[in-house]
């Protein structure tokens, strides 16, 4: 891959992501107009960075692979993203899967020209519950080894993740579901024992913050 630093590969590495970050801030903004809050995007966009992924889920070997029913393996275990957006790029090999309201699985296929935008922790804080943070995961062991490259978008560490007070609803008190919390002790939250053997990790960082304020 890196012969004399591959200038070839890097390049359309590049070119890609930041073909995808575009892509990433017109989805960004479509949802906040959406909202109402489109005065926002600008500090939003300035507060966050980019990570590309690149990820194999390998087939199993012929000797391992059974009947239909059983080939399916566990691939990427279920969680919620914590960034803001994920924008997913596959090889046209399914594999992705989302918890319905019922609390079955659908598998995700797009057509070969989408990509997959998921919703993270951290945009489900900041729209104050109004996008949603899907469980997912990845099931593999088929034939055909599945391929993706991510381009997720991410907070600063030091950024305060509140929402703006026109997504106050009145069905909370103060009107927020979650209270402001540094998009860092969040990701760190979730790498602790509690963190990891919760079962949604962000209400359960906001109720331990909600304890230690009443302290």
């Amino acid at each position: 891959m890196w012969p004399g630093g591959n200038p070839a590969f890097s390049e359309t590495v590049c070119s890609f992501s930041k073909q995808v970050a575009e892509l990433d801030e017109i989805i960004r903004k479509m949802i906040l107009e959406t909202l109402g809050v489109e005065k926002y995007h600008k500090n939003l966009m300035e507060s966050h960075r980019f990570l590309l992924r690149v990820s194999e889920y390998a087939a199993a070997p012929p000797k391992q692979q059974q009947a239909s029913e059983e080939r399916q393996q566990l691939g990427l275990v279920p969680h919620r993203d914590k960034n803001t957006l994920a924008i997913v790029c596959q090889n046209q090999v399914d594999g992705l899967e989302m918890e319905t309201g019922d609390g079955g699985w659908v598998v995700v296929t797009p057509s070969p020209a989408s990509f997959i935008v998921i919703a993270g922790d951290a945009f489900r804080a900041w729209s104050n519950g109004r996008v949603y943070s899907p469980l997912h995961r990845i099931m593999v062991g088929e034939e055909a080894t599945r391929y993706s490259a991510i381009l997720f978008s991410i907070p600063e560490d030091d950024m305060e993740i509140r929402a703006p007070p026109e997504l106050a609803d009145d069905h909370h008190s103060p009107g927020f579901k979650f209270k402001p919390f540094d998009y860092g002790s969040y990701v760190r939250f979730c790498v602790t024992e509690e963190g990891m053997n919760a079962s949604c990790q962000l209400d359960a960082f906001c109720g331990v913050a909600n304890q230690q304020q009443q302290v």
